[in-house]
This record gives C-alpha cells, structure tokens and sequence, in this order.
C-alpha cells in the first residue's frame, strides 16, 4: 500500500492521474483500479487519489472522459462485430435499438466505484476532522494555561512595580528629596 502524504498536488500529479484514469476508461477497467495504480505511482492512497479525482481533477477532464468512453464504446463495438455469424440479425438490431445489458453493467460498476471512493474519501475525511478536532482541543488547553500564567505573570508585575515604587520613596525621604507621583 502506498505511504499517505499530506502535501499538495501538483500539476504534473493531477494530469498522471488523469491520463491514468482516462486509460483505464478506454481499456473498460475500473477507475479503482486506475486510482490504486495511481497511488502507487504518486506514493499516495488510492482513496486520495479518488477523492482527488472525483473533487477536482475530473472536472477539467469532461471533454477527455467522454472521448474515452466514445473509445471504449468504439473498441467493444468492433470486438461484437467479430461474433460469429450464427448470431442473427435480429438480435443485432434489437441491441443498437436498446442498451445493451454491457453497458448497463458497465455503467453501474461505475456507480459502484465512485460509491466506494467516496466511502473511502469520506472515512478520510473523517478522521482527518477527529484529528484536527484534536489538535484544536490541545491548543486551546494551551491557550487556557498560557493566559493563566499570562495573569500571573501580570499580578506578579505590578506587586513588583508596587515594591519598587515604595522603594524609591523610601530611598527619597532618606535622603530628604521629596518624591511626586508623576
């Protein structure tokens, strides 16, 4: 598995996976699979690399995916016009009529794999949120005893301004100058 990061992406990572991804959608594999394959190669979790995908880089990608898909679509086409010809015409027919149970499924799996990278995306994301919430806890314990001692320190001060105020009195009517509060 690959090694969790927590910098930001780069240009160069967002195009690795979007040609990564887009490959994958061509071939007709998963996009799980291009996010595993891609995790790997950018040394990040398949599930950042999903989330990735799914909050950003897919988006600037709209255009690509879609010649990917026609591609795939293209690609399956000419692997079914290799069937044998005791299919009969009828049946042809019947599946450019209506979709095909192929791209149903694959259409589906589709739904299912945003479905787990989202799940995957959401279960980083929340533990992310239980870590930061932990952080915000620590620091505002911090904060509570950095103004306690802030209090100190201020009381501390001002009985010293006080002593050394009375001190330098004192010193004055020793030496017979008199002192006035300025």
């Amino acid at each position: 598995m690959a090694t969790g990061r927590q910098d930001a992406w780069t240009s160069e990572e967002d195009r690795l996976l979007a040609d990564l991804v887009l490959s994958h959608i061509r071939e007709g594999s998963t996009q799980l699979k291009a996010f595993k394959e891609a995790g790997a190669k950018l040394a990040r979790t398949a599930a950042a690399c999903g989330f990735r995908w799914n909050s950003y880089v897919r988006k600037a990608y709209q255009n690509e995916i879609i010649l990917a898909k026609k591609d795939r679509k293209n690609t399956q086409g000419n692997s079914s016009s290799l069937t044998p010809p005791t299919e009969s015409a009828a049946m042809q027919d019947r599946e450019d009529a209506h979709l095909s149970i192929r791209d149903v499924i694959s259409y589906l799996n589709g739904l299912q794999e945003d479905q787990e990278a989202n799940i995957q995306s959401y279960s980083m994301l929340k533990e992310e949120n239980r870590m930061l919430r932990q952080k915000v806890e620590e620091f505002n314990r911090k904060l509570e005893e950095m103004q306690k001692e802030y209090g100190l320190l201020k009381a501390e001060y001002s009985t010293l301004l006080t002593i050394m105020d009375k001190a330098r009195k004192m010193a004055a009517n020793e030496s017979g100058y008199e002192v006035t509060d300025a």
